[in-house]
């Protein structure tokens, strides 16, 4: 789970390990530490001017909401983000299903303070407590684990789980990155 969203360009210089402790590596920018600085560097320059424009124009940068501005900005600082969070150069990632996270991408709906999930309250609810559950799992193992979830999803989740599991951080694929070690912890699903 998550290894198709690397090979689409999620984990990059990332290695990846189960449960089971088994490594795989993935390809991606290994070596080529200058391109991604002079990237991030690019990416930080552009936000900045569209955050400057905004404010001229008196209005949020280039017509985007705050929240996108904020992706935007994880986007670049993304490893940072990743690197703050990792224990030991480890990152324990709890992920979904692909299907269910198919259909929690299917239900966003704009609302006035960002995207919002609209699935089946039950069905919501039973994503909860599984995710909650493998949360809990984690935290008894010693470790603190993440959620990983795709970009478009990442700040509907958080505000939907910032009741239920506050300590629980919400990152998107392309915010991994980095020299640390993803284990898996789990996998939320409804089956």
């Amino acid at each position: 789970i998550g290894l198709g969203q690397a090979a689409a360009g999620g984990f990059h210089g990332v290695r990846h390990r189960s449960q089971g402790d088994h490594a795989v590596g993935l390809s991606g920018c290994q070596g080529q530490r200058g391109h991604r600085r002079d990237r991030r560097r690019d990416g930080l320059a552009d936000l900045r001017a569209r955050v400057i424009r905004g404010e001229r124009d008196g209005r949020t940068a280039g017509g985007q909401s705050t929240e996108q501005l904020v992706e935007a900005a994880r986007s670049v600082l993304g490893p940072a983000i990743c690197a703050s969070l990792a224990v030991g150069g480890s990152l324990h990632a709890i992920t979904f299903d692909p299907l269910l996270e198919q259909d929690l991408l299917t239900s966003l709906r704009p609302a006035e303070g960002g995207d919002v999930v609209t699935l089946d309250a039950h069905v919501l609810g039973a994503v909860v407590r599984d995710l909650t559950r493998l949360v809990e799992q984690a935290e008894q193992s010693g470790h603190s684990p993440v959620l990983v979830c795709s970009a478009p999803l990442r700040a509907p989740l958080r505000r939907l789980l910032r009741g239920e599991l506050p300590r629980l951080a919400v990152l998107a694929y392309g915010e991994l990155g980095g020299p640390i070690d993803v284990h898996t912890q789990g996998v939320v699903s409804l089956v």
